[in-house]
């Protein structure tokens, strides 16, 4: 006789077990779905309103938990529902929506001595809901976190003050986002200024006539 399926179940709620600033790995629950049963993820940029498109469609055939979507934009937010696939092809309710915020990574991080004990550091604006971490580059200590004030966003400047004259500096900086802290990029070795040299004490010997 022929063959019949039931209907596969509705996944449980998607969570993300990775989030980098390219790419992303979703997770979700079978809900008591055989292992040979199929799942089709589907994402958009505003909640399913407008945008949408399906990274792992069930022409892929992907029976596991779980997806890598990758080429991403950074510091984006993105929405994502899941539904799971009978031996017939027939659907399951989409899963609940989950959304995330991909990471920001810091560029053109630079620096330079604003005298012999201060060096300015600057790097480009990724824009959004972001903070900033600063790191000392030798020791891993955290220099400083700076947050957006008043609703204003974080500034991107960094002032690395109470140092050596003429000492070479370098220093790590992150992004922070909803979704977490995003790579970690290096700067360039900065000294600080020298000292300007004080004037010499002038002695003359003695004379006599």
């Amino acid at each position: 006789g022929a063959t019949y399926y039931t209907l596969a179940s509705t996944a449980t709620a998607p969570f993300f077990s990775s989030v980098s600033f390219n790419s992303l790995t979703l997770n979700w629950g079978t809900n008591g779905n055989t292992p040979e049963t199929v799942y089709e993820v589907s994402m958009s940029s505003d909640n399913f309103v407008l945008d949408f498109s399906t990274p792992v469609p069930t022409l892929v055939q992907n029976t596991n938990n779980f997806a890598s979507i990758d080429f991403l934009q950074t510091n984006k937010e993105y929405w994502f529902r899941v539904r799971a696939f009978n031996g017939a092809g027939l659907s399951s309710d989409f899963s609940v929506i989950v959304t995330t915020k991909t990471r920001a990574p810091i560029s053109d991080l630079s620096g330079s001595a604003v005298d012999a004990t201060t060096i300015q550091w600057n790097w480009r604006d990724p824009s959004g809901d972001v903070s900033y971490k600063v790191y000392n580059a030798t020791s891993g200590a955290v220099l400083a976190t700076i947050a957006p004030i008043n609703g204003n966003p974080a500034v991107p400047t960094f002032f690395d003050v109470g140092l050596a004259t003429n000492t070479a500096r370098a220093i790590l900086v992150s992004a922070v986002t909803p979704a977490g802290e995003g790579p970690l990029t290096a700067s360039p070795t900065v000294y600080t200024l020298a000292a300007v040299p004080g004037l010499a004490a002038i002695s003359f010997p003695s004379a006599s006539l």
